[in-house]
């Protein structure tokens, strides 16, 4: 199964493993029937739910875990579009026969169904044969998995050159940690201003509750003052590691070019 967008969450799969696809699919798939893809969507009927669009190389399936939805030949097809919706929308299939719904998802998903529209319209609408498909899909697999071991690569390098500033890597997450815990506070605060303060629900005296006001208040300026002077030291310790970590890749790397001899030159 390989995953093909901006990162590992995309919830469309090309090629899936069979784990990957639900039992009741493959037990309807005829001879030389493949799965080219599989979409997940966040909709099922009315309510917030998983279905899935499987795409094959002679039809359309939509399917939750228990039941096939719906299924339509690519033949039948004459291409697909989306009809958007406050908050969701719906995949549409014009056939011979009339336009009928496929599955519904939010705007969330709509980045990842697109790739699927497409990949429909490719093999419907503008009739590109599927071994060109397949073998363009392939090498976009092959180049996906390429960029991520890459860029596993290149964290693991960069890892590498910043052990030397593990100490300024561990205060500044650190400190991201304790602004995170403060920022949470205000909220809280503002809770028991209204709750027992502005809209008491308890037996408070009006010395009392302007006494917890002063506190609230009080609260509130340290915490913002703590927050202020932690965004200041982050973005100091931050800016410092960056540079650090900077000269030592720059002195690495021209260490390294005076050691090669001068035919790497000419």
């Amino acid at each position: 199964m390989v995953t093909i967008g901006d990162d590992d969450s995309s919830s469309i799969k090309y090629f899936p493993d069979k784990n990957d696809v639900p039992n009741i699919v493959y037990s309807i798939l005829n001879d030389g029937e493949e799965v080219i893809v599989i979409a997940e969507s966040d909709i099922s009927g009315l309510k917030y739910g998983k279905e899935y669009l499987v795409l094959t190389n002679k039809r359309i399936i939509v399917t939750n875990t228990s039941k096939i939805i719906s299924s339509f030949n690519l033949n039948e097809i004459e291409m697909v579009e989306v009809n958007r919706y406050l908050g969701s929308l719906v995949l549409k299939a014009k056939t011979y026969s009339g336009s009928r719904s496929l599955i519904s998802y939010t705007r969330s998903r709509a980045k990842d169904f697109e790739k699927v529209i497409m990949l429909i319209n490719d093999l419907t609408l503008n009739k590109i044969p599927y071994d060109f498909v397949k073998k363009h899909l392939k090498r976009r697999v092959e180049e996906e998995l390429v960029k991520k071991n890459n860029k596993r690569k290149i964290l693991v390098r960069m890892m590498s050159f910043a052990k030397p500033f593990w100490h300024l890597m561990f205060i500044t997450l650190f400190i991201t940690m304790i602004s995170t815990v403060l920022s949470l506070t205000p909220p809280y605060l503002m809770k028991i201003m209204i709750d027992q303060v502005l809209v008491p629900q308890n037996d408070l005296t009006i010395t009392e509750r302007l006494n917890l006001l002063i506190y609230i208040v009080l609260g509130l300026l340290g915490i913002n003052l703590a927050l202020t002077i932690l965004n200041v030291v982050n973005g100091y310790m931050s800016l410092k590691l960056n540079q650090s970590l900077t000269y030592r890749i720059r002195k690495i790397l021209f260490e390294k070019l005076q050691r090669l001899s001068l035919a790497f030159y000419d």
